[in-house]
């Protein structure tokens, strides 16, 4: 479960990281709208610590960030543990291919040996 910060938390994380948004890297103005981000998502193995949060932009960095970054890295995450667990979810449809090009036919199973003739043997009565 994500603590909730009291406001003198919340400065002192942007105090440590000297105003700047942790993502684009750009200044926060006064006045305008921050909110406080896990560095590392909670549910990759982030912490709910001051060390893994940083101030970000809550318009223009936050929100993008979570949607292009963590919510498909999360999922994946997830994935990858349900499939190792064994809980993989059964296929929706059967997968269809063109498969193999067929091959062609084969007259043979190898090709013939050319051997050389066989030497007639002599007989041992001096017949020819």
């Amino acid at each position: 479960m994500r603590k909730r910060r009291s406001a003198k938390s919340r400065l002192r994380i942007f105090l440590a990281h000297d105003g700047v948004c942790h993502i684009c890297k750009g200044k926060i103005g006064v006045g305008e709208a921050w909110d406080l981000d896990h560095i590392t998502p909670i549910a990759m193995g982030g912490e709910d610590e001051e060390a893994n949060l940083a101030p970000a932009h809550r318009k223009t960095c936050h929100g993008a960030k979570t949607a292009q970054q963590d919510v498909p890295m999360i999922a994946k995450a997830k994935r990858r543990e349900a499939l190792h667990l064994g809980a993989k979810p059964a296929p929706k449809q059967r997968l269809l291919s063109a498969g193999f090009q067929k091959a062609p036919p084969q007259r043979r199973a190898s090709t013939p040996l050319t051997k050389p003739p066989v030497p007639r043997r002599r007989s041992l009565y001096g017949e020819a």
